[in-house]
């Protein structure tokens, strides 16, 4: 939750300060097209995000300095979550370039596409980590525990349908990026092995987002670290410059090992070690103090907290 906190005042103004901004750039593209000195209107467009923000800023201040430990490692473990496997993706990038000009198109086409599809999974990653967030803090843990299962298949559907597009188009889908036969045939080839990805990848992704909401981002970053580049990364090397010379094909292997060992691990510590401990720290905290708790605590059952309906607007 603090990472809300930190991030909700850029997500407030940046919407603001942007919807200005992008039609002032449009409204002087034609007249940047033909002047190679360039136009005042793009560099207004930049500015136009920046001037909600210097208004609404009160100035540094001494108390903007406290509690600045915890913030940064959250930060860092937020920053090593999302690097780990960004940078991944250039690593293998940079290994297809050493193979050929060809196959380095084709990764670039690959890459494009990949991205394309991983925007659904990311969505339900995003949803799943705040209203996972929202029903731990609100003391509803049952009813988080079924937000996961919600999550977990809506992330299966999204990475269902995303393979299901890329095995059945994936002539058309190469057509549209290049039009080079070479170019195009390999993407054909790697295709099928890229949709084997989506599901686990989909998986990993909204489990990731489960673990973030639950503010423990530094497992999510040691899993990612350990998935992608104890296991994957050598795995797809080995498999494209060994005697198995499986091309670009052997680092795409690596990355389904990478996103598999991911989805593997999240899962794991998601449904055996967070979940009960949420629903064991909530049993405690009731057994403690009933009182502060808005559930209907039985005392014939208590290994049933039933908090069912109790915060209609989460």
């Amino acid at each position: 939750m603090p990472a809300m906190k930190t991030t909700r005042p850029a997500q407030i103004t940046t919407p603001r300060g942007s919807a200005p901004g992008f039609p002032l750039k449009d409204a002087e593209h034609p007249f940047v097209i033909d002047r190679p000195a360039g136009s005042p209107g793009p560099g207004g467009g930049n500015v136009c995000p920046v001037v909600p923000v210097e208004h609404g800023w009160p100035g540094c201040d001494r108390r903007a300095f406290a509690n600045l430990s915890p913030n940064f490692w959250l930060g860092l473990s937020g920053f090593t979550t999302l690097a780990s496997e960004w940078w991944f993706w250039e690593f293998i990038g940079m290994a297809s370039s050493r193979i050929g000009p060809s196959t380095l198109a084709a990764q670039s086409v690959i890459v494009t596409i990949s991205t394309l599809m991983y925007q659904f999974s990311g969505g339900a990653s995003l949803a799943a980590a705040g209203r996972y967030g929202n029903l731990v803090g609100a003391g509803c843990t049952r009813r988080a525990g079924h937000t996961v299962w919600a999550a977990l298949g809506a992330g299966m559907l999204f990475g269902t349908l995303t393979m299901l597009v890329m095995l059945v188009f994936r002539h058309t889908l190469a057509g549209l990026f290049s039009s080079q036969e070479d170019v195009v045939a390999l993407v054909v080839k790697v295709l099928p092995t890229v949709a084997l990805i989506q599901i686990p990848d989909s998986i990993g992704s909204t489990l990731a987002g489960v673990i973030r909401g639950a503010g423990r981002p530094k497992v999510g970053a040691l899993i990612n670290c350990i998935g992608y580049y104890v296991v994957g990364l050598p795995v797809g090397i080995f498999l494209t410059f060994s005697h198995l010379q499986l091309g670009v094909c052997g680092l795409w292997l690596g990355m389904l090992m990478a996103v598999t060992s991911t989805a593997i691990a999240s899962f794991y510590y998601v449904f055996i070690g967070l979940i009960p401990d949420h629903w064991l720290r909530e049993r405690q905290r009731l057994i403690i103090d009933p009182s502060r708790s808005q559930f209907k605590f039985h005392q014939d059952l208590p290994a049933d907290i039933t908090d069912y309906g109790t915060i209609n607007s989460l």
